[in-house]
C-alpha cells in the first residue's frame, strides 16, 4: 500500500474544499482493501464518518432526502419510509449482510 495522508474533516465545507486526489472514508467501505490492492491510490483519505450528514428530512413535494450517511438499518425503520416507499425498506432489508443487519456503530 502505498503511503497517504488521513484527514478527518470537522465540517462539510472542509470536506469539499480538500483537493487533489482524495477519497472519502465514511464506514462500511473497502476502500483499503482497494487500496492494499493499488486499484484506488489516493494522495489523501477524507474521514467524513462524523459529519451531521445522516439524517432523514421530508421534502415539500412529498418525498424523502437521505442524508449520504444514513444507514441503510435507520432507513429501513424509518416510518416514512416504510409507509411511502415499502419497497424500499424491505430492499434495503434484504441487502444486508447476514452478519451486519442490525450494525449501529
Amino acid at each position: 500500500m502505498r503511503e497517504f495522508a488521513y484527514v478527518r474533516a470537522a465540517s462539510v465545507s472542509e470536506a469539499i474544499g480538500l483537493a487533489g486526489p482524495v477519497r472519502h472514508l465514511a464506514g462500511g467501505t473497502n476502500l483499503f482493501d482497494l487500496m492494499r490492492e493499488e486499484v484506488e491510490r489516493p494522495e489523501r483519505v477524507v474521514d467524513i464518518s462524523r459529519l451531521p450528514l445522516s439524517a432523514i428530512e421530508d421534502l415539500p413535494d412529498g418525498g424523502l432526502r437521505l442524508g449520504a450517511l444514513a444507514r441503510n438499518a435507520h432507513v429501513a425503520a424509518d416510518d416514512r419510509v416504510r409507509r411511502r416507499y415499502p419497497v424500499l425498506a424491505r430492499a434495503l432489508l434484504n441487502g444486508a449482510s447476514p452478519q451486519l443487519p442490525h450494525c449501529s456503530s
